[in-house]
């Protein structure tokens, strides 16, 4: 019994040796987990040939097969964005899961039985691949909406999901003798047979469309990768912002003042001014002072204190060169408003 056992796991690795495409050595492995799991799900590991039940974050390589059981769900999310959903009883191999030395991406599934549901980001380059094999039909991607490809006996179904419209395609080669392909547009689906060509493409109904996103339902929110387009229009909102902020109407303001300076007017400055009429108080009456006269002269005083704070700031002048200080102060407070 023992050697029963042995021959048919030596057996089933031989099987999956062809199923898996050689590589070169300089190829770098796309990383794999399980970001979602319920139910019975197990792996049949490439590297060692044993079977084990599949946990949350589990890593996943190229050549291990994944088997769901009745009531068995898992999700599987590439470094590349892209995610799959491997769908309850379906048996799936990994055959190829690995990046060329060129950085073109190949993602290759071999579907035995039941369901799958990828959600695909534009691949890198005309080199990559993303791609499900079954008995009867190759299906492959160029970054899609989410698609269905289902194994039912000798015949496979492909449904694209999304609107009609919509950007992406999915390609879908039949075993026929001339390998006869189609090109799927988002909203339509095909069928293909063993040994036949792939039907026309034909719309997904609207119920069809109800049922697939009810029966197989994402759990996991697909990373589009297609956000690294918001940068550019950042930086066009902050070059249309940036005038704005820059322009000041300071300059505007003190461009006006700057023609008629002071300095350039001939006679006696406000300085001079101030001290010249001190002087003349203190010469010409140096004891006696009437009570009119000394609200004059804290008027003066008053005025030589504002006219000190404002010393060095221009105004609007009159054309009058001999004008008394009052008037002089009344036309800077009035520019200043």
């Amino acid at each position: 019994m023992a050697r029963i056992l042995k021959t048919v796991s030596l057996a089933f690795a031989m099987f999956l040796l062809l199923l898996v495409p050689s590589k070169s050595w300089s190829d770098t492995p796309i990383k794999a987990h399980a970001v979602y799991l319920e139910g019975d799900v197990k792996v049949f590991s490439f590297k060692n040939s044993k079977m084990r039940s599949v946990e949350k974050n589990d890593p996943f390589y190229e050549g291990d097969r994944i088997v769901t059981g009745a009531d068995g769900v898992v999700e599987i999310e590439l470094d590349t964005g892209d995610l799959i959903r491997v769908d309850k009883g379906s048996d799936m191999v990994i055959k190829a899961l690995h990046r060329t030395a060129q950085g073109s991406s190949q993602s290759v599934f071999s579907l035995l039985l039941g369901k799958v549901k990828s959600a695909v980001n534009k691949l890198v380059d005309d080199q990559s691949k993303f791609e499900y094999h079954t008995k009867a039909a190759v299906a492959g991607v160029a970054g899609t909406p989410p698609f269905i490809v289902a194994v039912t006996g000798s015949s496979t179904n492909i449904d694209l999901l999304g609107e009609q419209g919509d950007h992406g395609s999915v390609y879908v080669k039949g075993t026929d003798p001339n390998a006869t392909r189609v090109n799927l547009p988002p909203g339509f689906r095909t069928n293909v047979a063993f040994g036949r060509a792939p039907t026309n493409p034909f719309a997904i109904s609207n119920e069809r469309r109800q049922n697939l996103n009810r029966q197989i339902p994402f759990k996991t929110t697909p990373k589009r990768k297609v956000a690294k387009k918001q940068p550019p229009a950042q930086s066009v909102q902050t070059d249309k912002t940036e005038p704005k902020e820059q322009v000041d109407e300071k300059p505007v303001v003190t461009d006006k003042p700057k023609p008629p300076i002071l300095p350039s007017v001939a006679g006696p400055s406000i300085e001079e001014k101030i001290v010249i009429n001190a002087l003349t108080r203190k010469v010409s009456k140096p004891r006696q002072t009437a009570p009119e006269q000394s609200q004059n002269v804290e008027g003066v005083e008053n005025q030589t204190t504002a006219t000190q704070g404002i010393i060095g700031q221009t105004a609007e002048s009159t054309g009058d060169v001999g004008q008394p200080l009052s008037s002089t102060t009344i036309d800077v407070l009035i520019d200043l408003r």
